[in-house]
């Protein structure tokens, strides 16, 4: 059966990966921002295996919502810890 609150959630994801799009050139000014990224459409990427997974391949998707999850937190601490110890100073096109 279909949760309407994660289906939810994978709505407004998709709405703010449209707003990334929109806005991207300002999301370009940020320090890290391709990391940063990554790590947010790791997280969209098993929002969707957590939709999926109660339509098809249940076993595969679960494992795959996970890892996505493991690898999107991993990727958002590597960009935090880069930017607010100052090893990553990116140039910025302003």
């Amino acid at each position: 059966m279909l949760n309407e609150n994660e289906f939810i959630m994978l709505i407004l994801g998709i709405g703010i990966v449209f707003l990334i799009y929109v806005y991207r050139s300002k999301i370009k000014r940020i320090y890290g921002w391709k990391i940063l990224l990554f790590g947010f459409y790791m997280l969209i990427a098993a929002g969707m295996c957590t939709v999926a997974e109660e339509l098809i391949l249940n076993s595969f998707l679960n494992v795959m919502e996970h890892l996505l999850y493991s690898i999107s937190s991993i990727a958002v601490t590597i960009w935090c810890w880069k930017v607010s110890s100052g090893l990553w100073r990116e140039k910025t096109n302003e």
